[in-house]
């Protein structure tokens, strides 16, 4: 179903600066040509040192890697223990790739076709040993799941650290919850169930960067350029994507009437009237550019 839009606004736009999401092409063929070394040539060595280039340069911020790089530098670690299992001189290696494995990603699960019984039982192992499984029950989809106060993926199910964690849910528009978890060798379920308590509101801006107000008071600040499937928002407004912000959402729009006022630097300010209509419903809208 799609979700009522207010009616148009626009601001002035500027030339934004194209934020660049995908990581650098030649990695991902070094990452290839260190895959086709092993599995066509059989070069240990050859592949190892490719291996080690792409881990080098996604290890530093693994961090901040979006899913896809989060995986594939996964995909490294796994088979670097891999060839590291090899060879007994490199064998001892293998469990500090293992190890650097977790750290990245708890939930990853070994390539069966590539790693070897051993290994698949030392990771088995070595991931009991620092996690256990958490089953989660998320109602509404879509919102934020964060442990000990960090952000982590709002999935069905994630590998937690042991021990006691503080676990919250939230969503624009919905009463936030929180809840301690015992994790340990036995997975434990935690479920979530949001009460809506206002409605939510998700704007586009241009510029980027744009300061938004509700009622006089601060909410927020647009930022990033448009995700593909906001495409329809540039058509609408007649603007390349990259002139308008990635979606912006807040809530705390209550019942009654609102007033929303827009503030960019070297812009004139815009205020946009809220009708009662969209505070009383206590739903998810967007508002077109």
């Amino acid at each position: 179903m799609r979700r009522p839009l207010l009616r148009p606004f626009l601001l002035p736009a500027l030339l934004a600066p194209l934020i660049l999401s995908a990581q650098d092409p030649a990695l991902k063929d070094t990452f290839q040509q260190a895959r086709d070394l092993w599995a066509k040539n059989g070069d240990r060595a050859g592949a190892t040192a490719k291996m080690e280039q792409v881990v080098a340069a996604l290890a530093p911020k693994a961090k901040s890697l979006d899913a896809e790089w989060r995986h594939r530098l996964c995909q490294a670690y796994n088979l670097l223990a891999v060839l590291d299992d090899r060879s007994p001189a490199t064998r001892a290696h293998a469990q500090d790739r293992l190890q650097a494995l977790l750290d990245t990603d708890p939930a990853y699960e070994l390539d069966r076709d590539l790693s070897t019984t051993r290994l698949l039982n030392a990771y088995t192992q070595l991931r009991a040993q620092h996690f256990g499984l958490v089953r989660f029950t998320l109602e509404p989809q879509g919102g934020v799941l964060k442990v000990d106060g960090a952000e982590m993926p709002a999935s069905g199910e994630a590998w937690l650290p042991l021990g006691t964690r503080q676990v919250a849910y939230e969503r624009p528009g919905y009463a936030r919850q929180e809840q301690s978890l015992a994790v340990g060798a036995k997975p434990a379920e935690a479920a979530f169930h949001l009460d809506r308590v206002s409605t939510a509101l998700r704007i586009f801006t241009s510029p980027s960067g744009t300061d938004v107000l509700l009622d006089g008071k601060p909410v927020g600040t647009t930022s990033g350029t448009l995700a593909p499937l906001d495409k329809a928002v540039a058509d609408k407004a007649g603007l390349p994507p990259d002139q308008i912000s990635a979606g912006f959402v807040f809530d705390g729009v209550g019942p009654g009437k609102h007033t929303l006022e827009l503030r960019a630097p070297c812009h004139a300010p815009k205020t946009i009237e809220i009708p009662a209509r969209f505070g009383d419903a206590k739903q998810d809208f967007d508002l077109e550019p």
